[in-house]
């Protein structure tokens, strides 16, 4: 087991980093560009997306690059029966979301609302509306809190002058990213605000 571990792409993740297959040796022939940026041995040039450094993942409504177009049929291999992919009669891409936050006690779903709802209030309103219609399909009072959430927080923001600001990173930028004036009060204010629960 061990003299195979060279080739398995965990083991080039834990080993190269992220960005792994951006080597030459480990490249397609052909030239990807993709949305993906930063990590450990990410050579290529950051702009190659876009001028706009918060997308890094694809599809985005707010830009960046698009998955081309396929014109042939995908390559699938060789066998003595019939190989195929399809999707599923019914899916069901929010029942197990909605299953979860059903099973929450009261204070788990409080604080949920609370930190999706802080995190979003700064956010585009597309990336906002698409949030919430999520969570609404996992369940109705879900995306409906969330909602309450996010237009409480904004006026909040809107309020204090400060709704081009990200909470929690006042202090603005330091050489480690963004930094926080308030980081040690917060960690302190969370040990008080925890709870005992039993572990699973």
């Amino acid at each position: 087991m061990q003299g195979r571990t060279f080739s398995y792409s965990d083991t080039q993740r834990y080993r190269v980093g992220s960005n792994y297959l951006q080597l030459p040796v480990n490249a397609p022939k052909t030239e990807v560009h993709t949305n993906q940026h930063r990590g450990q041995m990410d050579y290529r040039n950051p702009k190659e997306a876009g001028e706009n450094k918060h997308i890094n993942y694809e599809p985005s409504m707010l830009g960046g690059l698009k998955e081309a177009e396929v014109d042939h049929p995908p390559h699938q291999p060789l066998y003595h029966a019939a190989s195929m992919s399809a999707p599923i009669d019914r899916p069901n891409n929010y029942g197990q979301a909605g299953e979860t936050y059903r099973s929450f006690e009261e204070w788990e779903r409080e604080e949920l609302i609370k930190n999706l709802s802080d995190a979003l209030a700064v956010c585009d309103k597309r990336i906002q509306n698409a949030m919430v219609e999520h969570f609404t399909r996992a369940d109705e009072d879900y995306g409906r809190r969330v909602k309450d959430g996010i237009e409480k927080k904004m006026a909040e923001l809107e309020k204090m002058g400060t709704e081009n600001e990200v909470p929690g990173r006042e202090s603005g930028k330091s050489k480690f990213g963004q930094g926080t004036i308030e980081a040690n009060k917060a960690t302190k204010d969370a040990v008080k605000k925890s709870r005992e629960v039993d572990p699973y």
